[in-house]
């Protein structure tokens, strides 16, 4: 990779001269490695003198072995390969960054885009080519750009094309985008931020919001280049922050005019920069600029490809096939959130994924023994929440198969953390609260509704220490209530708390015989979901067909129906696909685990692993792809005892009289009677924008692949900022 760094290097000194001479009193924030793999996606099927200067200013040329190999993918596939394997080093699933990519060509449909082109670019470069219709639909391929843009990068960069950057005459544009987010290694304290002026010039200032830390970092001092260096690393240990900051408010100017590949090295080197203790005042920012990059490129000696003189004979047999635009655009924040802070925390959101999958599975496969040609629908994300409202209060051995069967015990630096009045895991409990007030928080995309509480005989004392935990991290989460002399009544107080949280969806969690005089404790969960697609399915569109629950056996339903483009991965060891659709939050999708035959849903189940769903839903193996999607229209609510799954899982104490919750209450016989959990989701045509039997702009003959989920099929709606797994189910029957 380091063949790349360099030329990576070069690039990025060579496009600031020529930015900065346009913006010169501006902000100016951009990507050079995001750049060049884009642009290097058009170098595999540049041509001659077209191919020649894109090298020079790339400086591949540079680059040993360039072109010493000759492959169906041309003479520089190392190049591609390199760009491969950096890419997907960077964005893959990371807890501690959000780093999200955007790079595609779309070429007018007309243009008889070269086959073995478009095989060269998806193997390299993930589905790198899309023909879209600029000639008669150029606004609605702008928009559908932007909508893809959008979802690439989780919502962040938003109308990424300008309605002068296509038209009718466009025949190939270049789509650039990238947006980052980190965890700093050591977090600035949000309370040490103050408002300060930022001084822009000698005489002019304004307020900003400057965090600050004390802290060891490396530093550099470069007097004769008045200027000082600071590295700030990120939390991955991948990636840092480099601060070139001029002594002077005047010196960005002669900063600016020294800088150069050959000088940061040097200024960066390891015999420059030393390991000090120092105080660190930094903006908190978000900085997000776009570029049309055609007149940069052209000044930089890339003039062939824009012009009709360029030769893409290796992306088209078409004549006069150019570049009309390539648009950058480039999105940071930069804030206080990290991973240390003093010790405090030894886990964030993202710790949660791994703990929900593997939670996931151990109840799945419990519950399919125990509903077997059933539906199931349960939320492993709630089920632990509602958990760990209990084990704040447990101890010893009963606070031990807790911690071992939801998997606490595997989250890095767990109970490394300091002692508190909630206990040792208060990092964990204040990272389920960040999770469950981000997907709770009011959407017009979708509407969730979560009913999660504890309810005690009223004979035994609540320890007002644990009342006060429960309630800063689960918002009141015990109640106390009269089960010895008022059973039933209790019973129908419960069932009506908990339809009123789901606003009249959930009715009747307990059944009469789900309680008694006898109870103690009993833990109700319950959860109702419904979300709008990001792109809709047409009413028109969904049929009356039969769905196929057997070879031999099939019933109606309402199918849905539309072609897009969606993410899609093959696992033939198991004989199934899967398939994501997004929800227009961006922030929960819906995955569906189908397998290719109508009796393959036992192969698949058989199958599921917390190692084998993380990897066949992995950024590896997904891939984006144009296909026609076939949905039931469905609602699957399912309801459970999870007694006898916990016990199974190795939760015995808390049921038995072995149980000590000394941590919630004094009296000693305190145990649980019963966990009910319910979950109910529905799953519908409405999305946030109309998209249907054809996406605008699209060549509707190229679209050959099919996902038609007309038999038994599993699925599973992901938290995508956690990783964390909300709900898990069967569909045996819609």
């Amino acid at each position: 990779m380091g063949s790349i760094s360099a030329a990576n290097a070069e690039f990025c000194f060579d496009v600031f001269k020529e930015v900065k001479i346009h913006h010169a009193n501006d902000n100016i924030f951009y990507c050079p490695l995001s750049m060049i793999a884009a642009l290097a996606m058009v170098y595999l099927g540049a041509r001659n003198d077209t191919e020649y200067q894109m090298e020079k200013v790339l400086h591949f040329d540079k680059i040993a072995g360039l072109g010493s190999i000759q492959t169906k993918c041309g003479k520089s596939v190392n190049i591609h390969l390199l760009f491969k394997e950096i890419l997907s080093d960077i964005t893959a699933p990371e807890a501690n960054y959000s780093l999200h990519i955007a790079n595609r060509l779309y070429a007018e449909k007309t243009s008889q885009v070269l086959p073995i082109y478009l095989k060269c670019v998806k193997k390299l470069y993930r589905s790198g080519l899309e023909t879209v219709n600029f000639k008669t639909a150029s606004n609605q391929t702008r928009q559908r750009i932007n909508s893809w843009v959008k979802n690439q990068t989780n919502g962040q960069i938003r109308d990424f094309l300008e309605p002068s950057s296509v038209n009718p005459q466009t025949v190939l544009l270049l789509v650039n985008a990238i947006y980052f987010k980190g965890k700093w290694k050591t977090a600035f304290k949000e309370e040490h931020t103050k408002e300060v002026p930022f001084n822009v010039t000698e005489q002019e200032s304004r307020p900003v919001q400057m965090m600050y830390q004390n802290n060891t970092f490396k530093v550099a001092r470069v007097a004769k280049d008045k200027i000082r260096i600071l590295e700030l690393p990120y939390a991955s240990g991948e990636l840092s922050l480099l601060v070139l900051l001029p002594d002077d408010i005047s010196g960005l100017a002669q900063l600016e005019s020294k800088i150069s590949f050959e000088k940061l090295a040097e200024w960066t080197s390891s015999n420059v920069m030393e390991k000090k203790r120092v105080r660190v005042y930094l903006p908190r920012m978000k900085i997000e600029e776009k570029y049309n990059l055609t007149s940069v490129l052209t000044s930089l000696g890339m003039t062939d490809l824009f012009s009709p003189r360029a030769n893409l004979s290796g992306i088209s047999s078409a004549e006069g096939l150019r570049i009309s635009e390539a648009i950058h655009e480039a999105y940071m924040e930069v804030n206080e959130e990290g991973t240390e802070e003093a010790g405090q925390y030894c886990c964030t959101m993202g710790s949660i994924g791994p703990v929900s999958t593997e939670v996931c599975c151990d109840i799945f496969r419990e519950l399919r023994s125990q509903s077997v040609q059933e539906n199931v629908c349960y939320s492993p994300l709630l089920i632990i929440s509602t958990l760990s409202m209990v084990y704040i209060g447990a101890k010893d051995n009963t606070k031990a198969q807790i911690e071992k069967a939801i998997h606490f015990d595997k989250i890095p630096g767990f109970g490394e953390s300091a002692e508190t009045q909630c206990g040792t895991s208060v990092s964990i409990h204040a990272s389920l609260k960040d999770i469950f007030t981000q997907i709770t928080k009011p959407s017009d995309n979708y509407s969730i509704s979560i009913a999660r509480r504890l309810y005690a005989e009223e004979k035994y004392p609540i320890l007002p220490e644990y009342i006060q935990c429960v309630k800063e991290l689960y918002k009141g989460g015990l109640e106390s209530i009269s089960f010895q002399t008022a059973a039933e009544k209790s019973r129908e107080l419960i069932n009506s708390w908990v339809e009123s949280q789901t606003n009249g969806t959930i009715k009747n969690i307990l059944r009469p015989s789900s309680i008694s005089s006898q109870t103690d404790m009993v833990l109700v969960s319950a959860i109702y979901f419904k979300g709008l697609w990001e792109k809709a399915f047409k009413e028109e569109d969904t049929q009356t067909i039969p769905f196929r629950i057997t070879e031999q056996e099939s019933k109606p339903v309402q199918m849905m129906s539309q072609i897009g483009t969606f993410k899609v991965a093959e696992i033939p060891s198991e004989k199934c696909r899967i398939l994501e659709l997004p929800y227009a939050s961006g922030r929960l999708s819906l995955w569906v685990l189908l397998p290719d035959d109508i009796s393959g849903l036992e192969q698949l189940e058989t199958a599921i692993t917390s190692e084998n769903l993380k990897e066949w839903t992995s950024s590896r193996k997904m891939e984006e792809r144009k296909i026609k999607v076939y949905l039931p229209r469905m609602k699957i609510e399912e309801k459970y005892n999870l007694t006898s799954v916990l016990k199974s899982l190795g939760i015995t104490d808390l049921f038995s009289s072995s149980a000590n919750l000394s941590g919630i209450s004094s009296a000693e016989s305190l145990k649980v009677s019963g966990a009910f959990h319910e979950a109910f989701v529905e799953i519908y045509e409405a999305g946030s924008k109309a998209a249907g039997s054809s996406e605008a702009g699209v060549d509707d003959t190229s679209i050959s692949e099919e996902i038609r989920a007309d038999h038994p099929f599993l699925f599973l709606i992901k938290h995508n900022p956690s990783d964390s797994i909300l709900f898990f189910g069967r569909c045996f029957f819609p």
